[in-house]
């Protein structure tokens, strides 16, 4: 794995770590900016530009802990997001949502804990949500992580069963095997992916 590649892996759990890259390639650093790097930089780097970098940083760590209001509630590996319902705004662990639905301009959150409903839209929550989640239905956005297995008109999660509309499935197999590998390596690529 190479250093984008780490940077990839680390955005697509959820860290929120300042990446500086130092290399001897320019022409990674787009890339670069699709990872949110803070910086990019070219070698050779004079001690006093690696210190300039460095001491940004510093401040942009400091700023970052300054933002967060609840310590408890928020840290870099466990991303979370805020739903408000009924006046009260709830913070949610991304990693505990099995899948969500949308209902008459509802989007109802089902959860390892609970079920939780709230006006949004499916749109909006699958941009916030990323890679680990897929769209298989118009009205419906699971969590890679809690299939249990899947058919070209349904997926079958750890509570419950959504639908798969057919001209989803292709894109859905790509996705969940791209998860499989993100989380279980090699040993996944060799598997089956007919469902």
């Amino acid at each position: 794995m190479n250093g984008m590649e780490l940077a990839q892996k680390l955005r697509s759990i959820g860290w929120k770590t300042i990446l500086i890259f130092i290399t001897a390639y320019a022409d990674y650093v787009f890339d670069a900016f699709d990872v949110g790097a803070f910086h990019y930089l070219v070698k050779p780097i004079s001690d006093k530009k690696f210190e300039e970098v460095l001491h940004k940083a510093a401040e942009q760590f400091d700023k970052q802990k300054t933002n967060v209001k609840n310590t408890d509630i928020v840290r870099n590996d466990e991303k979370r997001i805020m739903v408000k319902r009924g006046g009260v705004h709830t913070t949610i662990k991304v990693s505990d949502i099995i899948y969500a639905e949308v209902f008459n301009r509802k989007v109802v959150l089902h959860t390892t804990v609970e079920s939780i409903e709230y006006y949004g839209k499916l749109k909006s929550l699958e941009d916030e949500l990323g890679s680990d989640f897929y769209r298989p239905h118009r009205a419906y956005l699971v969590n890679l992580k809690y299939v249990l297995k899947y058919n070209n008109n349904a997926i079958f999660m750890q509570n419950g069963q959504v639908m798969m509309a057919k001209q989803n499935y292709a894109g859905f197999i790509k996705a969940y095997m791209a998860y499989m590998k993100r989380e279980y390596g090699e040993i996944f690529e060799h598997g089956r992916s007919d469902g």
